[in-house]
């Protein structure tokens, strides 16, 4: 097993649940600096709509300094979405999509940059709720076999990228990555990132996802994903994994044993 990452006075995650069916592992695995930040935290805002629940997300940052830019993101989020929530009277699309804006503005003079992905479960509810910026996954399997897997924000999976807005702004592509300067990302959209002078996407995607007694929910960096096999199978082992373990360490032990070399971190929850 690769070198484990967990909260230190160096490494800044937020960890502040009461909740027993929560399991979270971080792991440097053959990087030099662990880059994902995370957070768990149980909301509790008084007399407001689903002003109860829990607040997960994940963070991967990437360029020289984006491990700084992730815990920016990590030491704030809370705040901000708690000011979101009651700024949007307890409408959750509308509060994520105000918590993406201060986001935005609070990572828009940052070099490097890092994904977000956010979720949120009301009390109560048999719904979560999803923001996506970047290409850190977001997992949710049902008890008869479906599933719900976000969007990987990346080269690799785009469906529709303006080839022709990059250059226009004086950016290019090629089949690996995206160019502005002398600089290429792989990403089409994250916080921060102003070095590649705006031709990165800013505009997280939100998501309402059925989420029942018996679902699982899987929240983590890319670094889950083998570089060496397609997302749909990869996507079929962890299901198994989650369904037949639930246990993050194995889903960890799976990624490394599959050729992973990137940072991996990992949050399950189950009802």
């Amino acid at each position: 097993m690769s070198k484990k990452t967990n909260c230190s006075s160096q490494i800044y995650n937020v960890i502040k649940t009461t909740h027993q069916n929560i399991q979270h592992e971080s792991y440097i695995g053959k990087r030099s600096i662990q880059q994902d930040r995370y957070c768990i935290f149980d909301v509790d805002i008084p007399n407001l709509k689903n002003g109860k629940g829990i607040l997960f997300a994940v963070m991967d940052g990437h360029l020289d300094e984006g491990h700084i830019v992730a815990e920016l993101v990590a030491r704030q989020l809370v705040l901000y979405f708690r000011q979101s929530l009651k700024l949007s009277n307890g409408d959750i699309p509308h509060a994520l999509k105000i918590l993406f804006d201060n986001l935005i503005e609070l990572t828009c003079n940052e070099r490097s940059g890092t994904t977000a992905s956010v979720v949120y479960l009301p009390f109560k509810s048999d719904f979560a709720y999803l923001a996506v910026l970047g290409d850190s996954p977001i997992l949710i399997c049902h008890t008869d076999d479906s599933y719900f897997m976000s969007p990987m924000h990346n080269l690799n999976n785009a469906l529709s990228l303006n080839v022709r807005a990059i250059e226009k702004a004086g950016g290019w592509v090629d089949d690996k990555f995206i160019y502005y300067n002398n600089y290429r990302i792989q990403l089409t959209s994250s916080l921060g990132d102003n070095i590649f002078g705006g031709i990165i996407n800013k505009t997280p995607e939100i998501f309402k996802v059925k989420f029942g007694q018996e679902s699982l929910l899987l929240i983590g960096s890319d670094g889950l994903l083998s570089p060496k096999d397609t997302h749909l199978n990869q996507i079929e082992l962890i299901r198994k994994i989650l369904i037949n373990n639930k246990n993050v360490k194995k889903l960890i032990e799976s990624a490394l044993n599959e050729g992973s070399v990137d940072n991996i971190t990992a949050i399950l929850y189950y009802r």
